[in-house]
């Protein structure tokens, strides 16, 4: 098993990232029963004094910030062994690194409106993200962005966390002048945007090349890429937003969204011309005698042969096994088929089985031990057993894991993977493969629990009651439900951490 930290007030079960600055683990805030994630600085070659100061502002950025679209900062403090950490909430939806490019327009816009509201947000406060890119922007479970890491960020005040001329941030999504290592401001963020929305709109980065410098020499000497005819529409901002001298830019977040693109124009339907109707009435005279023509030489019917006989309607299979090809063996037992249609949907090259069933592809068996093996090994994971597990199927995973694996499968792939939510279980689970075990899904289960209170917080509750107000309760998550493969559908359970039968069942988007 991993070697976790020891954090008081916390129990980390899982690793979600690793990063030459830190790692990430997945955790459970013990006051609350919340899962979070927890940052803790690494020491990298006797880099860390830089790390840890790093990671300290990247603390005091976060704290500074209150937005729906950028990632809180629950705690700060350090480990037991003199680590830094910090604490945020554990989000469920992955990064933009892991959607498909490109995005519609509509879809596009719904990214960059409330990014931008964030650095909005961020640059008032004299905070400069200086590492914007895909991976660090991340989704909730109700698909909302959100802006995270700001270990990079230029706090308004800081000490300066540069050696020289050493540029932060990502060569592909930084400004000119942050690749020359000169000081940037709140244009600098706007410019790594417009290469980010350039990206998704069109599949592709503006400016590519062999290394760091071709790319930071493409960004001075190349124009601003052409759009094709179909976007023409977007040229204008991105002649803005890709300038290579800042005073070129947009002066301001508010004022890059006030420039995005409005919603998609329509094409009027047209009146049809006059004379249109001259050739109409042409057209049909001669398809009239040509249609008189054929009838007139038109031969008695052939006997009807077998080809031309109706084909029998086949009965419904009499069980999962005969409609995908799964023979029954040890714990894996045949469900049988329902009414509505199920049909095979192959597999992503190098995926499981798929299956799709009332239009939702899904993988027809929970992940095998063998294929879960290959994800420990290839994300340099420790290794472990299982063997309590129904069959052949991979137990013993936690939610945060079978995150992991859906993201991991999604870049092995090429497809998109992820967990199913709770209403889509319930309406597959009937059509897949028995197994004695519960798929994780991604649907919270939301109670109402009473936060402890020390003196002060319970005296302003008596306040608020007072003048009829009740915060004595908040909403939080306690568990995901995990839905029970017994041919029903109905059984869910919710389930705080991993136990030998919680297995992963995949949604594959996008279709067969």
């Amino acid at each position: 098993m991993p070697d976790f930290p020891t954090i008081p007030g916390f129990t980390c079960d899982a690793v979600l990232g690793r990063g030459g600055m830190a790692i990430v683990y997945a955790a459970t805030e013990l006051s609350l029963g919340r899962r979070v994630a927890i940052k803790v600085v690494t020491a990298a070659d006797g880099d860390a004094a830089q790390h840890v100061r790093r990671l300290e502002q990247e603390a005091r950025g976060l704290a500074a910030l209150q937005h729906p679209h950028i990632v809180e900062l629950h705690s700060f403090g350090r480990t037991r062994d003199g680590s830094l950490y910090y604490v945020m909430p554990h989000l469920h939806g992955g990064d933009l690194a892991l959607r498909p490019k490109p995005l519609e327009e509509a879809q596009l816009q719904a990214l960059l409106e409330p990014l931008l509201g964030a650095l909005a947000h961020a640059h008032s406060v004299g905070i400069v993200h200086r590492d914007i890119k895909p991976g660090n922007i991340l989704f909730d479970r109700y698909d909302r962005p959100l802006l995270a890491d700001f270990g990079a960020a230029f706090v308004r005040g800081a000490a300066r966390i540069t050696d020289g001329d050493m540029a932060i941030g990502s060569s592909s999504y930084m400004s000119p002048e942050q690749a020359r290592g000169h000081d940037v401001d709140a244009r600098s963020d706007l410019y790594s945007i417009g290469v980010l929305a350039f990206e998704y709109l069109t599949g592709r980065l503006p400016y590519d090349g062999e290394d760091d410098l071709a790319i930071a020499l493409a960004k001075v000497e190349q124009p601003v890429p052409r759009l094709p005819p179909a976007l023409a529409r977007w040229q204008s901002f991105f002649d803005r937003a890709l300038a290579a001298r800042p005073d070129a830019r947009f002066d301001s977040a508010d004022a890059m969204r006030a420039a995005l693109p409005g919603p998609v124009p329509t094409q009027p339907l047209r009146a049809p011309r006059t004379r249109s109707r001259a050739v109409v009435a042409v057209v049909g005279v001669v398809l009239l005698l040509g249609a008189a023509f054929a009838l007139l030489r038109q031969p008695e019917p052939p006997p009807v042969t077998t080809e031309q006989r109706p084909v029998a309607v086949p009965e419904p299979a009499a069980s999962l096994a005969e409609i995908v090809g799964v023979p029954p063996s040890g714990d894996v037992v045949p469900t049988p088929s329902p009414a509505t249609a199920t049909a095979d949907a192959g597999a992503d090259a190098g995926g499981p089985p798929l299956v799709t069933v009332a239009g939702v592809t899904v993988t027809r068996e929970p992940i095998d031990a063998a294929r879960y093996r290959r994800f420990l090994e290839q994300s340099n994971r420790p290794l472990f057993e299982c063997p309590a597990a129904p069959g052949q199927v991979q137990g013993c995973v936690g939610l945060p894991e079978a995150e992991r694996f859906a993201a991991w499968l999604s870049r092995a792939t090429g497809a998109r993977y992820r967990l199913p939510t709770r209403a889509e279980l319930a309406s597959v689970t009937p059509q897949l493969t028995r197994v004695p075990a519960r798929a994780w899904s991604s649907t919270c289960d939301e109670r109402r629990v009473a936060p402890r209170q020390n003196v002060a917080r319970r005296a302003w509750s008596g306040v608020r009651q007072a003048f009829g107000k009740d915060n004595r309760t908040v909403v939080q998550c306690v568990g995901h439900f995990a839905v029970a493969l017994d041919g029903r559908g109905t059984d869910a359970q919710s389930r705080d951490r991993a136990a030998p039968d919680t297995v992963i069942v995949l949604v594959r988007e996008g279709g067969p």
